[in-house]
């Protein structure tokens, strides 16, 4: 998968367009508050990306994990709080911080 590298920037060449964080964070709390669905917040993304590097199959894969997390956490605080984790992360990764500079220990902080 490699919607984490995508976050990361790590190897674009590879994996695709960078993904903006901060965008993708706010999507995640949009779909927390239920004014998306996961289809639509894939969509955006799409959106954000070049029309010719759109998410590929393993990082739609990826991205609907972390959607259905937020779904799947109970009740709205513990939506919110899911989307928060994960911007939290995502925000880490991108800056390189030693326990989120690597796409397996991102992964494994995200439960992916």
């Amino acid at each position: 998968m490699a919607l984490i590298e995508r976050i990361m920037g790590v190897e674009e060449s590879v994996h695709g367009a960078k993904v903006p964080v901060h965008a993708f964070s706010a999507l995640l709390r949009e779909r927390a508050r239920g004014r998306l669905t996961n289809t639509e917040a894939l969509a955006e993304v799409n959106a954000l990306l070049p029309a010719e590097d759109p998410l590929r199959p393993a990082d739609t894969t990826e991205a609907s994990a972390l959607l259905t997390s937020i779904t799947g956490a109970g009740n709205a605080t513990a939506m919110l709080n899911r989307a928060t984790l994960i911007d939290d992360a995502f925000l880490l990764a991108e800056a390189a911080a030693p326990g989120w500079n690597t796409p397996a220990k991102v992964r494994a902080k995200l439960g992916l």
